[in-house]
């Protein structure tokens, strides 16, 4: 008996209102194991589900990501066998435990549209210690085999927008944001502090 639910989550609307209605829809579920996968991203194996799964168990980890190495930056704790470490959670294809999303409840919907949802989300799992520290955020090793992209999302961001959701974060006294923003005319691409230094 399968022990995770899916849901599909399209890129077209508000991403934080369609991820809490899957979560809420799941939750509704017998199922202790919730993945949002985003209408871009194609799983290529289903075998992909249960890694997640003896990951998330073997870790005690309740927030797990795909990290699309390709656009995040790895940190280099290469002892740890279960898990590779990154600066930003990636929201392509993540999995978060009945455990996690009745403790900290659903995304923040009052944060600007499609901005830093998922960094706030991992955070409060990680505040509740059921995921990993802020700014160190978990994916299964060895997992890039299982998904392809469709179609890649723009990773540039209205400047206004995010200025607006930098200001909603200071005003929540959450801890510094560990993204810095590069500034370009209309424009704002994020990239992992780390890249910075």
């Amino acid at each position: 008996m399968l022990k995770y639910c899916t849901k599909t989550i399209s890129l077209s609307g508000d991403i934080a209102k369609e991820k809490n209605k899957a979560l809420r829809e799941m939750l509704k579920t017998d199922k202790d194991y919730f993945f949002l996968v985003e209408d871009n991203c194609k799983v290529l194996d289903d075998q992909v589900y249960e890694k997640f799964i003896e990951t998330s168990e073997a870790t005690g980890i309740h927030a797990l990501m795909w990290a699309r190495g390709g656009i995040n930056k790895r940190i280099g704790f290469d002892e740890d066998r279960y898990i590779q470490y990154y600066t930003d959670f990636v929201s392509s294809f993540s999995m978060f435990t009945r455990k996690a999303v009745e403790k900290v409840g659903f995304f923040d919907e009052k944060m600007p549209p499609n901005t830093w949802q998922e960094l706030e989300y991992a955070k409060r799992i990680g505040d509740v210690e059921l995921g990993t520290p802020f700014g160190l955020f978990a994916a299964p090793r060895g997992v890039d085999q299982y998904f392809e992209i469709t179609t890649p999302k723009d990773e540039f961001k209205n400047l206004k927008q995010m200025e607006e959701a930098l200001q909603y974060w200071e005003s929540k006294d959450l801890e510094d944001f560990p993204i810095d923003v590069k500034r370009n005319k209309e424009v704002m691409r994020v990239q992992p502090i780390t890249e910075m230094i």
